[in-house]
């Protein structure tokens, strides 16, 4: 999975940062760990592990 920041538009690549701020603070304030989410994903059938959600966190999620 490419974790490369492709050239995005300043606006967008904005909206991105804020989008994952947004995700960790919420994060953060509801006291959780990746570890917690990954967790909580494998409960549901999600496959999203704890390197996703760091690049998530850091914007540099690129999904095909």
């Amino acid at each position: 999975m490419p974790t490369h920041t492709p050239q995005r538009s300043e606006q967008l690549q904005q909206g991105l940062h804020n989008a994952a701020l947004l995700v960790r603070r919420g994060r953060e304030i509801n006291g959780l760990s990746q570890q917690n989410i990954n967790v909580l994903c494998q409960i549901l059938g999600i496959n999203l592990y704890n390197s996703k959600i760091s690049h998530i966190e850091q914007a540099k999620l690129v999904l095909n």
